[in-house]
């Protein structure tokens, strides 16, 4: 067996201690997720589901989607790698220089391409929202440029998240998002208090608008700042600077940074033809599809994401000293739970999705949607057609991030960019043959079909580069997966309906636990049932982490 080499406080057990990040990080990204669901809820009510929300969803898109597209992905392939090595060699100097080198220039690109947006604020809004109302126009322009400043804050964010994952500091990062999403549902409240309950975008004052924009980036400045506090402890010397750490860290950026820009690019740029092809449908069908897309992103966001960022760091350091075996097994293990857990996340969406749409419409309400527009039969159909291309997202912030730590970038950047063009095609194939009223569902489903194919190219070039150990058992934890999803899901759809067609708002939370507990019992009896060897260590871990807090 290969000896493990000796690092900083890195784990000579990695599976092990990724295992308990990816808990932690799980843990306290589930209460994020809970209260982004809530942020989603608080918004609905108050705003409505109507002009107000479509112009909000379409300008908040704005600001984080050019970031990304500009430097995101390009800062998400940079950061943990070009770290990683030097930090494990013991070499707290390149350190410092290389994220200093990494701050400074986000800071440099994205500070000067904020004020271009919010210049360019006006024609920006016409392009995305289409033949939307004067009124509808004028304050979505006022929004982007209040939420221009996003730009520079999210790069800041992104670095400095890469530091403290790099020295395994994963809880402030986790709970960043958990603080903006409190902050932004306070503004959210306060503009459902002051706002006409249902009001359009010409019944809004400048000053209630203020509280929606000025809120929702005021959010953003929390979760990049409270990042300082556990960076003091990490001991790394931040200080402007143009160069980075020199040698194999200067040669590498380059390459690194285009490849991995061009993978985030790639979905971003999807992002923007949701946007356009959503504004094409009937009014309120931006708001609907955005709130399916937020619920389709919350299994990814606590299975998948915690996975792969606490991943991350461990196999970029096996490769950077050479531990081909610890690289393998780090990325076998994580996969295939990445797989489990995305059909459970699946299997969840369709056996909840009439009564994820009813709570929302209810509280919503539906004055302001188009009379043609039946929001809970298309958000529910949105989260069925959405639900098939879960296993192939979620295994897209892992893949990817294993082929960085082995710098093979521009190989995740084809496969990630083949996937995503498939998406764009199928989404724009559908909704041209599909009725206007069904364009969420057109969306959903060419999301679907691009997500399969992300997922499929993404394992094969891991195949390809890693080997083929690197991915031992996903092929039946996968096969576990589709038995166990279809089946839980099916029943999760059949206890729903035992509710009724048409549920008022409590009889809707009735059904929406009694079928999520459905779904959560149904595949956790097939998948152990079916595969013991993964479902054990997957329960034994959840069940070890409970009841040590529930006895300490």
């Amino acid at each position: 067996m290969t000896r493990q080499p000796v690092v900083t406080d890195v784990t000579d057990l990695p599976g092990e201690k990724v295992g308990k990040n990816a808990a932690l990080i799980s843990g306290i990204t589930m209460l994020s997720r809970i209260a982004g669901l809530g942020r989603i809820l608080v918004l609905t009510w108050a705003v409505g589901m109507g002009g107000v929300l479509d112009v909000y969803n379409t300008a908040n898109r704005v600001p984080n989607i050019l970031y990304e597209i500009a430097a995101g992905g390009a800062l998400a392939a940079l950061v943990v790698p070009l770290l990683a090595a030097p930090l494990a060699r013991r070499q707290p100097e390149v350190v410092n220089r290389t994220a200093s080198g990494l701050l400074t220039w986000s800071v440099l690109l994205l500070v000067p391409m904020g004020v271009l947006v919010a210049v360019l604020a006006e024609p920006v809004m016409r392009l995305l929202a289409g033949d939307a109302p004067d009124a509808e126009i004028a304050m979505g322009t006022r929004m982007i440029q209040v939420f221009a400043p996003q730009l520079p804050l999210y790069g800041i964010g992104v670095v400095l998240t890469g530091v403290l994952h790099t020295h395994r500091r994963f809880a402030w990062p986790a709970l960043a998002p958990l603080l903006s999403s409190l902050t932004v549902i306070a503004a959210y409240v306060v503009y459902g208090l002051v706002a006409p309950q249902g009001a359009d975008a010409a019944q809004v004052s400048l000053g209630q608008e203020l509280v929606l924009s000025i809120g929702t980036t005021l959010a953003t400045v929390v979760m990049t700042f409270c990042l300082l506090i556990p960076l003091r402890r990490v001991g790394i010397r931040l200080r402007p600077t143009l160069r980075f750490g020199g040698g194999d860290v200067t040669r590498n950026v380059r390459t690194m940074a285009v490849a991995g820009g061009l993978s985030i690019a790639a979905w971003q740029l999807s992002l923007l033809l949701i946007l356009g092809l959503t504004n094409g449908g009937l009014k309120g069908t931006v708001g609907l599809f955005s709130i399916a897309l937020t619920l389709y992103m919350l299994p990814w966001g606590v299975f998948a994401m915690p996975l792969a960022l606490s991943s991350y760091p461990a196999l970029a350091e096996a490769h950077g000293v050479g531990d081909r075996e610890r690289y393998d097994t780090t990325l076998s293990t994580a996969t295939r739970r990445v797989v489990l857990l995305a059909f459970l996340g699946a299997a969840a969406l369709i056996g909840l999705a009439v009564p994820l749409a009813t709570v929302f419409a209810e509280v919503g309400g539906t004055a302001d949607v188009d009379p043609g527009l039946a929001v809970v039969p298309a958000m529910s159909a949105a989260l069925v057609a959405l639900a098939p291309g879960l296993v192939g997202f979620s295994l897209y912030p892992l893949l990817t991030r294993a082929l960085y730590a082995r710098g093979a970038t521009v190989a995740a950047a084809v496969a990630t960019v083949g996937g995503w063009a498939v998406a764009y095609v199928a989404a724009i194939v559908c909704s041209v043959v599909m009725p206007v009223a069904d364009r969420a569902l057109a969306v959903g489903v060419g999301n679907s079909v691009g997500m399969v194919v992300l997922g499929a190219a993404l394992a094969a070039t891991v195949a390809w580069r890693a080997g083929r150990a690197s991915l031992t058992g996903v092929w039946r934890a996968a096969l576990v997966g589709v038995v166990s999803s279809a089946v839980s899901a099916a029943a999760g759809w059949w206890v729903s309906s035992l509710f009724g067609a048409s549920m008022g708002l409590p009889v809707a939370v009735v059904a929406l636990a009694a079928s999520g507990l459905t779904v959560l019992l149904v595949f956790g009896a097939v998948a152990f049932l079916v595969d013991r060897r993964d479902m054990r260590p997957l329960v034994g871990s959840v069940a070890g982490r409970l009841f040590r807090r529930r006895s300490g």
